[in-house]
C-alpha cells in the first residue's frame, strides 16, 4: 500500500474508534489503531525531519517556514515550502509493507459501528470476506 493510504486508514479508524464499540470488536480495533498509530508517527517524524531539512524552523512547536514581516510566507519561505511539497508528495507515494488483521464482517455489522461509504473503501481490504465460509466452499 502507499503511505497515504495508511494515513487514510488511520483517519477511518479514528473515526470508528470514536464510537462505543461491543468490546469484542473494540479489542480488535484498538489492536490494529496502535499498529497503525505506530506507522503515522514514524511518518510524522519524517515530515518534521523533511521540514527542517529544507530549512524549517521549530517555533512554539510548530516547524515553519521563512516569514516576512507581515508574517506571511517570504519569497526564501514560498521556495522552501514549494520544495517540500514536491518531496512530501514523492514521499506520500511510496509503498510501506504493513500487515493488520483482517477484521471479521459480522464485527462491523451492527448498529455501535457508524461509518461512510468513503471511511468503508478506506479500510475495505482490511475486512474479511463478508461471505459465510459454508458459502464460500460450494
Amino acid at each position: 500500500m502507499k503511505i497515504k493510504e495508511l494515513l487514510e486508514k488511520e483517519t477511518a479508524f479514528s473515526k470508528i474508534l470514536g464510537n462505543d464499540l461491543p468490546f469484542k470488536l473494540a479489542y480488535r480495533m484498538r489492536k490494529i489503531a496502535t499498529k497503525l498509530e505506530k506507522e503515522v508517527k514514524r511518518i510524522n517524524q519524517a515530515r518534521i525531519d523533511l521540514m527542517k531539512k529544507l530549512g524549517g524552523v521549530e517555533e512554539k512547536g510548530f516547524i515553519k517556514f521563512d516569514r516576512g514581516s507581515d508574517d506571511k510566507l517570504s519569497a526564501k519561505g514560498e521556495a522552501q515550502n514549494e520544495s517540500f511539497r514536491k518531496e512530501w508528495d514523492l514521499f506520500l507515494d511510496e509503498d510501506i509493507q504493513v500487515t493488520f488483521e483482517k477484521i471479521p464482517f459480522e464485527c462491523l455489522d451492527n448498529d455501535d459501528v457508524k461509518m461512510s461509504a468513503m471511511d468503508i473503501a478506506k479500510i475495505d481490504d482490511m475486512i474479511e470476506n463478508p461471505v459465510p465460509a459454508k458459502a464460500q466452499k460450494k
